[in-house]
């Protein structure tokens, strides 16, 4: 009740999502910038401003996950430090890459970038690259080892046909942010 309170006292800007007792942030970087930034915060640390009454003895945490075009990353503050949080073998950094197969299986990060040379055409690297834009406006398309399919009823967005189905340059986004999102909450219950 008090967090549905301070939601009310306090109007969520246009680029904060809400979800339960998370809120996410989008945060374009500027110009010149190579990337967009997902910044996770518990709901008791964005209003921690607010007039509303928080309770202290909560944990808060940061999260953010900066989705990179060749490689990705997920940091949090801890006992008011920064840190990168590493996968199970240690690495902090996340190739920003996925390998989708046969029956929706899919491979992300380092496993599927060892099997970009194997399997190119259903190994997506450098994603980020095709956001927003059509078949056309992707110069040298032909060279590129994907399948593209440009479709009328999305917007025209372009998409790509893998072994895993059509998938479009989100839905493969989304994929690198739900592994390190994954990666933030193992780091917290450990």
């Amino acid at each position: 009740a008090n967090l549905r309170a301070c939601y009310k006292a306090n109007p969520v800007p246009a680029n904060v999502h809400c979800f339960g007792q998370l809120s996410l942030r989008l945060q374009l970087i500027p110009a010149g910038g190579s990337g967009i930034r997902l910044l996770l915060r518990s709901a008791t640390e964005f209003y921690a401003s607010s007039s509303q009454p928080m309770h202290p003895s909560r944990p808060t945490h940061a999260v953010g996950i900066d989705l990179g075009t060749t490689h990705s990353l997920v940091a949090a503050m801890k006992s008011g430090v920064a840190e990168c949080l590493p996968d199970a073998q240690g690495r902090v950094l996340l190739p920003s890459v996925v390998r989708y197969l046969a029956g929706g299986a899919r491979h992300i990060g380092h496993e599927a970038a060892a099997a970009q040379t194997l399997d190119p055409s259903n190994t997506v690297a450098s994603v980020k690259r095709f956001m927003g834009r059509g078949l056309a406006d992707i110069a040298g398309h032909e060279a590129l080892p994907y399948d593209f399919v440009s479709s009328q009823d999305a917007g025209g967005m372009l998409r790509l046909s893998t072994a895993a189905g059509i998938k479009s340059p989100v839905d493969v986004s989304a994929e690198i942010l739900a592994t390190l999102r994954f990666l933030a909450a193992d780091s917290f219950d450990s």
